[in-house]
């Protein structure tokens, strides 16, 4: 809330006087501050006439003369770049995806300009969303359907034939340029390099090749975070606000500033590559040559911290730079750790990500023959991979014990003997355990299982997201029900209509049938002389087979009946539409 006093004139040397009274959540304890502040002479004065030196006259009471100076002596970003909005697709779920739902043999990636674009075929193109705050490089999740050079998106009309969508400002669309999320706590800008679209939400500016570099350093400066303060004090970075930034480009600080800022994304860049999640991520950053899991995490987050510091330190000297090219120097240069893009890792989030990386090895998704994405298409090729061999039907059995030698456990256990050999094999597995927090009366085995059990799943589920995407897991999980009785992992992208009755028929009713001897061997067991605690735990596990069985038998029925319909799939229409056809026989996304 504010009070004020007007009087009508016109004079504007007129000094007004401001108390800030907001520094109580309690409006009865708005006139005690008011009169202690009076007492101290604890106000500011400020003229009339100040304000229309900003863009949108905004009542900026509390404004240096240094910084009033900045915006009355200097031109502004929109004289030397325009910062624009770009397309509303009318319907997001029609028309994005996140880039790892369809194939990337699809996705047109480094276009230059809208006619190689549309000449090549392809169906989806990067596009900047905005997202979560990061600055430097990242965001960079979604595609859009610009097939055609954006036909469909460009007709799509309401049942009256209104047009729902917007694509503007399509001359900008695959420039290189600066994008920041629309909406946020803090303002943020990102490189964009060759072949992105743009909406709204990822609102960008392109100034000269020449000049991106030196405009990134500058918006990412507390300097702009200052005087955005007073452009718009909301969450909401408006094209607007960001063309009446005042801007000076200081030729002979570019060099310097460039340097600078061409680290900084390349810090942030090498980072966001260290996820699967990014389209640039090639391998496990875990292989280092190192024959020990622990020395390889170790090694990992002393980069991160390397990392860090350098982007820290890079940011603060850019502040100083900025402030000395403005002539400002009421600013602290200092910048809190929380605004730093490079995410430090936990030894827990480093050994997941590993298992992640695991699993995609097992499925083929990726190799440890070649960077990056082998298969993702139904392309699937054995013959394509030598150092680790993937699961050749694509169903991934978990299980509570050692059933099977295929299952996940055991591929595991061999995927980290061929990185990191025999020698430290079983000192490998135990850390990862420990990591994964192994209990004292625990067997490494044991809390591995439990992982791929209880946890894995739901891992994987929030990694394969975004900030307002929901959850979209491409590895997807059979699975019984509340007690475990079955549970396989399959590959979304190797998908086809024999995948389900191979489920059903090789994996679902071998486990029954293993239960089954299983409860015959306790069911005799029980008919022999037992002590009381062995009775007890035979008595337990009877109990446990038969409530397996049971459940199994029931999800038999289910997994039938849709295994009978031998359903497609089509990638491009995304996890949630796919997922959906087999929501009863698959675990409950969470």
């Amino acid at each position: 809330g504010s009070s004020f006093v007007l009087e009508k004139g016109k004079n504007l040397n007129y000094e007004c006087i401001f108390y800030v009274l907001n520094i109580s959540d309690t409006n009865a304890d708005k006139e005690k501050i008011f009169l202690e502040k009076k007492e101290k002479n604890d106000y500011f004065i400020s003229k009339s006439s100040k304000y229309f030196e900003i863009a949108g006259l905004p009542i900026a009471y509390w404004v240096t003369d240094n910084v009033f100076e900045a915006f009355k002596n200097n031109k502004m970003i929109t004289n030397y770049a325009s910062p624009r909005q770009g397309m509303a697709t009318g319907m997001n779920e029609r028309f994005l995806r996140l880039w790892y739902e369809v194939s990337s043999n699809k996705i047109g990636f480094n276009f230059k300009n809208a006619i190689d674009a549309e000449n090549s075929k392809k169906k989806w193109f990067p596009y900047n969303k905005g997202g979560d705050f990061r600055k430097w490089y990242g965001n960079i999740d979604y595609v859009v359907n610009w097939e055609n050079n954006g036909f469909e998106i460009k007709h799509f009309v309401n049942e009256k034939g209104k047009l729902r969508s917007r694509a503007q400002n399509t001359e900008f669309y695959f420039k290189k340029g600066i994008t920041w999320s629309f909406v946020n706590l803090i303002f943020g800008c990102r490189i964009v390099e060759d072949g992105f679209l743009f909406d709204v939400g990822g609102s960008s500016v392109f100034p000269d090749e020449k000049m991106q570099k030196y405009m990134l350093g500058y918006l990412n400066s507390n300097l702009v975070q200052e005087f955005l303060k007073i452009l718009n004090p909301s969450l909401v970075f408006q094209v607007g606000n960001i063309g009446s930034l005042p801007y000076i480009y200081d030729d002979n600080r570019a060099g310097q500033i460039n340097e600078i800022v061409s680290d900084n994304v390349e810090l942030s860049k090498t980072e966001w590559n260290f996820y699967e999640t990014s389209y640039g991520f090639k391998k496990s950053p875990l292989i280092n040559g190192s024959k020990k899991i622990e020395d390889s995490v170790k090694y990992l987050k002393n980069e991160l911290n390397q990392m860090f510091n350098k982007q820290k330190n890079n940011e603060v000297m850019l502040n100083k730079i900025f402030f000395d090219i403005f002539k400002i120097n009421e600013f602290s240069a200092d910048v809190e750790d929380k605004y730093i893009s490079i995410r430090k890792m936990s030894e827990k989030q480093i050994i997941e990500d590993f298992i992640s990386y695991a699993i995609g090895c097992m499925f083929g998704r990726y190799s440890l023959d070649k960077d990056g994405i082998i298969c993702d298409n139904n392309n699937f090729n054995v013959n394509k991979y030598q150092t680790f061999i993937p699961d050749i039907d694509n169903i991934i059995p978990i299980t509570d014990e050692a059933y099977f030698n295929d299952d996940i456990v055991d591929r595991l256990r061999q995927f980290v003997r061929v990185i990191y050999g025999s020698e430290y094999l079983n000192e490998n597995l135990d850390y990862i355990a420990n990591v994964l927090g192994k209990k004292g009366t625990e067997t490494t085995e044991e809390r591995i299982r439990k992982y791929f059990i209880e946890e894995f799943y739901i891992y994987h589920c929030n990694k394969y997201s975004v900030t307002g995407s929901g959850k979209r897991p491409i590895y997807w999980l059979f699975d019984s029900g509340k007690k475990n009785g079955f549970k396989a992992l399959v590959y979304m992208h190797r998908y086809n209509e024999n995948l389900i009755p191979k489920v059903r028929l090789d994996y679902l009713h071998r486990m029954q049938t293993t239960y089954e001897k299983l409860l015959v061997d306790v069911n005799d067991k029980l008919t022999s002389e037992l002590s009381m605690t062995d009775k007890k735990e035979a008595q337990k596990r009877q109990a446990d087979l038969n409530a397996k069985l049971q459940e199994i038998k029931e999800y038999d029925e289910k997994i039938a009946h849709i295994a009978n319909q031998r359903i497609s799939i089509d990638l491009d229409d995304g996890v949630k539409v796919n997922y959906d056809k087999f929501k009863d026989i698959l675990a409950k996304i969470k």
